[in-house]
């Protein structure tokens, strides 16, 4: 199985990491973030969070924004939160794979101000 962390094993299972990668912004296109090439966590501290099944990345982003994400909505699958995000149902902090992967009209990936907020599989 592939799998993103955190991710708790059954007795005798372990997991090896095969890639990492960052995560990004999916944002609707019309979003005033959506002209920035680079977006600080504290400007989405008023934004609407369409959540994936991996929520590290949105708690991250919280933290170093310093404030508890508003989740609206919680799809789960990414191409399900993509379109979400197309919608106008929230933002959504989505792992880099999908930048290439998942393009749906009106939604725009930005990079993420402060560092790399890190994911594994």
């Amino acid at each position: 199985a592939f799998l993103r962390p955190p991710v708790t094993y059954p007795v005798g299972i372990d997991g090896i990491v095969i890639a990492r990668e960052r995560f990004v912004l999916a944002l609707h296109a019309e979003s005033p973030l959506a002209r920035l090439d680079v977006v600080h966590p504290a400007q989405l501290r008023d934004e609407r969070f369409a959540l994936p099944e991996q929520e590290s990345g949105t708690l991250e982003i919280g933290r170093r924004g310093q404030f508890h994400p508003q989740i609206v909505t919680r799809p789960g699958r990414l191409v399900a939160v993509v379109t979400m995000v197309s919608l106008g149902s929230g933002v959504a902090v989505v792992p880099h794979s999908v930048v290439d992967h998942i393009v749906i009209p009106d939604v725009v990936y930005r990079e993420i101000h402060g560092g790399v907020v890190p994911t594994e599989i």
